[in-house]
């Protein structure tokens, strides 16, 4: 969906190949699931933003109601997309997220 809209697109498998990945392309937006094999979503995410401090990171995720939401905060998303999304749904939220500025520093969690 991303390359047949001219995005260049890196894709990992494992969170090992994601930390490789994210070392050797140049990105502008991780779009990144919050469940991993063979690491936690969220140590995964500290490790990517150690390694590519300007990368913005799309979180994909979905949350039971009542779940507590504070790790999620803390880790200052640029965006948090809620499962089930639709395809077209996620590519407007990510052209939206890189068409506008950047922030300085992100607040909290925006659900879309």
């Amino acid at each position: 969906m991303f390359r047949r809209n001219g995005f260049d697109v890196a894709t990992a498998s494992t969170a090992a190949e994601g930390l490789i990945s994210i070392a050797s392309h140049r990105n502008d937006v991780t779009v990144q699931g919050l469940v991993c094999r063979d690491l936690p979503g969220l140590e995964l995410v500290k490790q990517l933003k150690a390694r590519a401090r300007t990368v913005r990171i799309v979180a994909l995720s979905e949350f039971p109601d009542g779940a507590n939401l504070e790790p999620i905060r803390a880790e200052r998303f640029a965006l948090v997309v809620m499962k089930p999304c639709r395809p077209d749904d996620l590519l407007r939220h990510v052209v939206q997220l890189i068409s506008g500025p950047r922030p300085r520093r992100r607040k909290g969690v925006k659900r879309v």
